[in-house]
């Protein structure tokens, strides 16, 4: 009996403690609300070339494989207790997972991840900013 009652104990704590498997990840139309809300703000992981050839519209540049240089200069443009989305290229784009983990380790507390990224946005027809031909 008393191997029954912990067993008991130990699936309700893990039922209770246990989040939601796709917790702080946004699907395509929570990423769509989000910008449309002006509520927070976007952040673009992959590198200032790519950026600049095309990103969300709204969105803001923080490359994580520069992100110490690119960090100074958005800092100021970001509030630990603001809400906060980054994506990259793709679902398999890794980066973006990795930008939330450095915002994080400096105390950013609602950091999301829209893990379709800028393929699953464009593929959707939503709003982009794209180079200006010759740029």
């Amino acid at each position: 009996m008393e191997k029954f009652a912990v067993s008991l104990l130990l699936v309700l704590f893990g039922l209770c403690s246990a989040g939601r498997a796709d917790e702080g990840v946004l699907t395509l139309d929570e990423c769509r609300q989000f910008v449309e809300s002006r509520q927070g703000v976007l952040l673009d992981a992959r590198g200032a070339k790519f950026f600049a050839k095309s990103h969300i519209s709204g969105a803001i540049n923080l490359p994580v494989n520069d992100f110490d240089k690119a960090y100074e200069a958005v800092r100021t443009k970001l509030r630990p207790d603001q809400r906060i989305v980054v994506y990259c290229s793709s679902l398999s784009c890794p980066d973006s997972g990795k930008l939330r983990d450095k915002l994080v380790k400096l105390g950013y507390t609602r950091v999301e991840v829209f893990k379709g990224g800028l393929a699953a946005w464009w593929k959707a027809g939503l709003p982009m900013e794209k180079a200006v031909p010759g740029n």
